[in-house]
This record gives structure tokens, sequence and C-alpha cells, in this order.
């Protein structure tokens, strides 16, 4: 009976921009204080930006004042790679996505030569240089296949050149045997 009781309200996770504002603000308050030394520039700050992307605001906040402490309080270019690290741990707590590191680059890749022209053109197409200038940034790649063909290595080495994290849906833990976890599931899944 309490279920009638009960109003859920569902908090979308924020976007590039909502994030950018939140970690600037974090940003300028650490400086102010003294209590980190900022070393990123613009483009140092949209890969942190986009290193934060899928966590919430107060995940972000964490995963870069843990990066701070850990560079004995300065943020640069190396501390994007702890945030990373920390986003890693908290999708691994959910169970339902695996996080892989991508170490593989097109040079791995045999033959395939359209597709990686294709995926050199649009490695920039995720920056803010490119939102400003009102390009769309590619919506994906369906790769299909037999067993063996690489489609597992051209999505590490996608991964890689564009210094995206590379995320494993896992089907069989997506289905629960609660009813409506298996929906409830996909959709954090999707969120993240």
């Amino acid at each position: 009976e309490l279920e009638k009781e009960i109003t859920v309200v569902d908090f979308d996770l924020p976007d590039a921009d909502q994030l950018r504002a939140e970690i600037d603000a974090m940003l300028a308050a650490l400086e102010k204080g003294g209590r980190a030394d900022i070393a990123l520039d613009r483009r140092g700050r949209a890969r942190l930006v986009q290193a934060c992307l899928g966590l919430t605001a107060n995940e972000a906040a964490n995963a870069i004042a843990k990066a701070v402490i850990q560079a004995d309080g300065r943020l640069d270019d190396s501390s994007i790679d702890a945030v990373s690290a920390e986003k890693e741990q908290i999708i691994r707590k959910s169970g339902l996505l695996e996080f892989y590191a991508s170490r593989e680059g097109l040079q791995d890749v045999g033959g395939q030569q359209l597709l990686k022209e294709w995926l050199r053109k649009r490695t920039r197409a995720f920056s803010d240089e490119a939102r400003a200038f009102g390009l769309p940034a590619p919506k994906g790649i369906l790769l299909v296949g037999v067993q063996g063909s690489g489609k597992s290595l051209v999505a590490k080495a996608v991964a890689n050149l564009w210094k995206l994290p590379l995320l494993r849906l896992d089907v069989g833990r997506l289905f629960a045997s609660l009813v409506g976890s298996s929906e409830q599931n996909l959709r954090t899944a999707i969120r993240t």
C-alpha cells in the first residue's frame, strides 16, 4: 500500500555545460583558497569535463578532489587519468558495465582503410570547438562481422584514438529475476 504514497523523481546526469560550470566553480574555489595549483589550459579543462561525463556532479567533484590530493595539491594533465581511474571504479560498482582501458591503436587494425580515414577525420568532432562551430558529434558505428574479424579491436582502437572510455555491457547481468529490474538496469547503463 505504500507504493501509492511514494513519488519517484528521476534526476538526469549533468550534461557537458552543467559539468563545465560545476568544475570551473570548484577549480576557482580551490585556486582562490590556495589549496590547489591548477595547471590546465582550455583543452585540458575540456578533457577534464569529458572525463567526468556520466558522473553526477558530486561524483565528479569527489573524483577531482581525490586527483588533487593524490598529486599533492596540483591539477594538471596527468590528473585527468586519475579522474578517469576514479570513474572506472564508480562504473565497476554498478555491476552492469565493464570499463576497458584501450591501448590499441588504428595501426593495430589490419585493412579497413575507409573506416580508419573516417575515424581520423572525426577525431576532433567531440571538442568544444566543433560544438561551437555547430558540427554534430558522430552518433556511433555499427560493426558487424564473423568472429575474429576485428570488431572488438576496432572498438578499442576508436576509444584510444578519440580518448573516450570503452564500456562493455554485460547482458547476463542486465537481466535480473525481479520484474522490471531488467528495464531499470538498462536505463541505468544507458544513462551512465
